[in-house]
């Protein structure tokens, strides 16, 4: 009978350090599924009149963005801090990216569509483009 009662303790004992363990790695995945933060280096745009134009050229820029999905919302902080509201995400993964569609409004009440692409083997580049009715900004990440 005291066998018994031993293996239940092991078996408890077991038990709650496999919850202890699986409740860290889903906090850390949560975790890094609510807050992103980088900064850019460069920036170009493109707009539409009857068509869209060619992507502007390049411009460096040096600034920094924050993806925050607990506040629901995207701040890019450059010489006019640009802050969106996130209504709706959706993440697709394919292979080596992981892209993030985000439906927004800005602080204007104007809506917009957030793509951040992140690439987890080092091949393509990480962007963000902002994506308007007739303008599109895309932000390439460090």
């Amino acid at each position: 009978m005291s066998s018994n009662l031993i293996l239940t303790a092991i078996r408890k004992t077991s038990m709650k350090k496999l919850i202890f363990i699986l409740f860290l790695f889903v906090s850390n995945v949560v975790y890094s599924q609510q807050y992103y933060k980088a900064k850019t280096f460069s920036f170009t745009t493109i707009k539409v009149t009857e068509r869209w134009k060619p992507w502007s050229r390049p411009e460096v820029i040096d600034a920094m963005v924050e993806v925050d999905s607990i506040d629901n919302s995207i701040t890019l902080y450059t010489n006019k801090v640009q802050i969106y509201t996130i209504y709706r995400t959706e993440k697709f993964t394919t292979d080596g990216e992981t892209i993030y569609w985000y439906y927004c409004e800005d602080r204007d009440k104007i809506v917009c569509q957030i793509q951040l692409t992140l690439d987890k083997k080092g091949i393509n580049k990480n962007e963000m483009e902002i994506k308007y009715a007739d303008l599109k900004l895309k932000y390439e990440l460090k």
